[in-house]
């Protein structure tokens, strides 16, 4: 089955569809012999809720005629496939439903009835005759959307490119936050009204002119919407200036895993199975087939400085000295893994000629799983930053061989920026045994709701859903 990605286009807004199902039939008799006109039932579409209340006033007045269309494009969102088209759509039907997920967070999504003379099906973007539908759709038949327009740009602009765009961004956004004040209220405070920040009957009610009751929110004061604006702003300018950072690093743990070795004249030569990620280069690696260990030394192209990191590769099932390292470090036991990759961190830190600064983080170290732990580990000897992923805890006895005292261990966590998903079981585990075994290090614990359970793939994912709720959010506070 084939792979689309879809958006619904009404009264000039795009909204991204999770699902729409379009039902023809044709009535027959016995034997199967027609008996009637093609008939079409209504469009139902499931979206997440939308920050706009341009749906639920469509729904909420009986006699509003709207025209619209759908997209299914293919998953790069570049190339139109197919579509479906209205004249005078009706929305006889909006629900929304919060769907949980097992943990406090879920998903917030709505369900659309749209029921209309006709649907027409069409290929790529819809043919629509000026004459019969608004001139949006004439519009849309004539070239890309915006939306696509931006996919377009982004494939044109270079890692470095976006990524300097995305520091300016969290410039703007900072400075915008150290000039917000009570004056500026007024254009802003529509952010705090945003629909999605309130429930669906208060919306409901809003769209269909009722006030007061049960459903109705005290008034802000001026001091509490300023409060509400800055804490709003100052959340998605520091996770994006974060997440910026952390995801890169969360992409080369993953690559981590994405290679083999071969030993010729004894240099190991590397072959790997999936494209290096964009902007950084393989500048070495280590495998060692006795104990397990392997990592790769990668260089940015586009970051500044272009730091060097150091990716441990995580657990391997049926690798037995993967195993016995993930078992005896959290019982306390000295493990080859371990003393290797300290020993590599310390090898590429002495190579940099100890210019190793943590705050500009010229040299770090990174890993997923077992290799979180072992980044950890790396991290409080070297004095190297880590950036690790639903990591193994670090057992205090595992850097104590290393001139770490408890008080240094207690020290160094803040080296240690330590990203977990809710649903990890590894650190469910980790953070209910009553100490029986260690947690994972770090003082900086990054909880990601909605990342799937242990693999990191599902991290790199919804840190980039955080990065596109933190951009979104920023650009409407810093819009001229």
């Amino acid at each position: 089955m084939a792979s689309f990605y879809a958006e619904l286009y009404v009264e000039g807004r795009v909204y991204p569809v999770l699902r729409c199902s379009l039902e023809f039939n044709q009535a027959t008799r016995e034997r199967g012999r027609v008996a009637g006109r093609v008939r079409h039932g209504p469009l139902q579409v499931l979206l997440d809720v939308p920050d706009d209340d341009t749906l639920v006033a469509w729904a909420a007045d009986p006699h509003k005629k709207l025209a619209g269309h759908l997209i299914f494009f293919d998953t790069a969102r570049l190339s139109p496939h197919e579509s479906i088209e209205f004249a005078q759509g009706e929305c006889v039907r909006y629900q929304e439903d919060f769907e949980p997920d097992g943990t406090p967070t879920g998903a917030y999504q709505c369900t659309i009835l749209i029921t209309a003379p006709q649907f027409v099906l069409g290929n790529g973007f819809p043919a629509a005759a000026p004459e019969a539908l608004p001139r949006q759709l004439a519009a849309a038949a004539a070239g890309p959307t915006p939306h696509l327009a931006a996919q377009l740009q982004e494939v044109v602009e270079s890692k470095a490119e976006r990524y300097q765009k995305r520091l300016r961004l969290i410039r703007a956004g900072q400075q915008k936050l150290d000039t917000l004040t009570a004056p500026a209220l007024p254009a802003l405070a529509a952010v705090d009204e945003a629909p999605a920040a309130r429930g669906p009957l208060a919306r409901l009610g809003s769209a269909l002119g009722l006030r007061g009751g049960a459903a109705a929110s005290p008034a802000l004061t001026p001091e509490e919407l300023l409060q509400a604006n800055r804490a709003t702003l100052g959340t998605a300018v520091q996770r994006l200036a974060f997440n910026n950072v952390a995801v890169e690093r969360a992409r080369l743990s993953a690559h981590a895993y994405a290679f083999t070795t071969t030993n010729v004249d004894g240099t190991l030569v590397p072959e790997f199975t999936r494209p290096v990620p964009e902007g950084w280069a393989v500048e070495r690696v280590w495998d060692d087939p006795d104990t397990g260990f392997a990592a790769a030394l990668y260089r940015s192209s586009f970051e500044e400085p272009n730091a060097q990191v150091l990716a441990f590769r995580g657990t391997n099932p049926t690798e037995m000295g993967d195993i016995k390292a993930d078992v005896l470090q959290a019982l306390g036991r000295r493990t080859e893994q371990y003393d290797q990759a300290i020993l590599r961190a310390q090898e590429v830190a002495t190579a940099n000629d100890g210019a190793v600064d943590i705050v500009e983080g010229a040299m770090q170290v990174t890993g997923h799983s077992l290799g979180g732990g072992l980044a950890s580990a790396a991290a409080m000897v070297a004095n190297v930053r880590a950036y690790t992923f639903n990591a193994a805890g670090l057992h205090r006895n595992t850097v104590a061989a290393y001139g770490i005292t408890a008080e240094d261990f207690a020290a160094k966590q803040h080296l240690i920026e330590h990203v977990y998903s809710s649903q990890d079981p590894l650190n469910w585990v980790q953070n209910h045994m009553g100490g029986l075994i260690p947690k994972a290090a770090g003082t900086q614990q990054h909880v990601l709701p909605q990342a799937g359970f242990h693999p990191i793939q599902g991290v790199v994912d919804a840190i980039e859903k955080q990065k596109d709720e933190d951009t979104a959010t920023i650009r409407r506070f810093t819009a001229p």
